[in-house]
């Protein structure tokens, strides 16, 4: 699949996929030893989180825009995972620390 694609995509999306491990790298090692203390639990808890979520997505998209005989297959693995990302980023941006979240939201 990816000899048919042009240098510059293969590298981007390369990039993007470890850029993705790394962030989920620094997400595991912070949820295990609390790295980065109290102070990054935001940032690291949600907004990496997030990010991640929404790079598996485009990487999945990528992969359906890529190879037509599996379209279908991650095309539905992209909008899972997007869905998914829009209620946690939903979640953390709107809903996170206030009254609304003791009860059911459009993120549930």
């Amino acid at each position: 699949m990816t000899e048919s694609l042009s240098r510059p995509v293969r590298c981007a999306l390369s990039a993007l996929w470890f850029l993705l491990l790394a962030a989920l790298a620094v997400h595991v090692v912070h949820a295990v030893s609390w790295f980065g203390g109290k102070s990054a639990d935001n940032v690291v808890g949600n907004w990496v989180y997030d990010a991640v979520l929404i790079g598996s997505a485009a990487l999945c998209g990528a992969r359906a825009a890529l190879l037509p005989q599996q379209r279908f297959a991650w095309g539905l693995l992209a909008a899972g995972l997007l869905s998914w990302a829009g209620g946690d980023v939903y979640w953390t941006s709107l809903v996170e620390g206030t009254k609304a979240a003791d009860g059911v939201t459009v993120a549930d």
